[in-house]
C-alpha cells in the first residue's frame, strides 16, 4: 500500500509534466510560455512534497502495514489527502484550461479551432 500511494504521487506528477512541456513546445513566446513554466514548477515542487510525505505519512515508518500499530505511532490525518485530492484537481482543471487562450487565436477557421479545443478537452475525461 506504501508503494502504491508514492507509485500513484510519482505517475501523476509526471503526467501533468508531460503534458505542460507539450504545452510548452507548443506555446512558444508567449506569456502563456512563462504561465506553463511557473506551473511546471508548482506541479514538480508539490510532486516532491506529496512523494517524501507519501513515504514520511507515518513514524516509524513501519506504523502504515503493521497491523497493531504501537502506541507512539503518528501518522498524518486524512486532511492532507483532502488537500492533495482538492488541489490535484486544481491543477488539473488549470492544465485544461492552459491551451485555450493559444487554441482559440490561431489563424483557422472556427470550426476547425473548436474541433481542436475539443480534441484538447478529451484529456479531462
Amino acid at each position: 500500500m506504501l508503494v502504491t500511494t508514492v507509485l500513484f504521487g510519482l505517475a501523476n506528477t509526471f503526467t501533468k509534466l508531460s503534458i505542460l512541456y507539450f504545452y510548452k513546445r507548443i506555446c512558444t513566446g508567449t506569456i502563456i510560455s512563462k504561465v506553463v513554466s511557473v506551473t511546471i514548477y508548482s506541479v514538480m515542487v508539490w510532486g516532491f512534497i506529496v512523494f517524501w510525505l507519501g513515504i514520511f505519512q507515518c513514524k516509524p515508518i513501519s506504523a502504515f502495514w503493521t497491523i497493531y500499530t504501537p502506541p507512539n505511532a503518528k501518522c498524518i490525518s486524512d486532511t492532507f489527502f483532502k488537500v492533495y485530492a482538492a488541489t490535484d484537481i486544481s491543477f488539473d482543471i488549470w492544465i485544461l484550461c492552459l491551451p485555450l487562450h493559444t487554441l482559440l487565436r490561431l489563424h483557422m477557421p472556427l470550426q476547425k479551432r473548436l474541433h481542436l479545443i475539443a480534441l484538447f478537452s478529451f484529456g479531462g475525461l
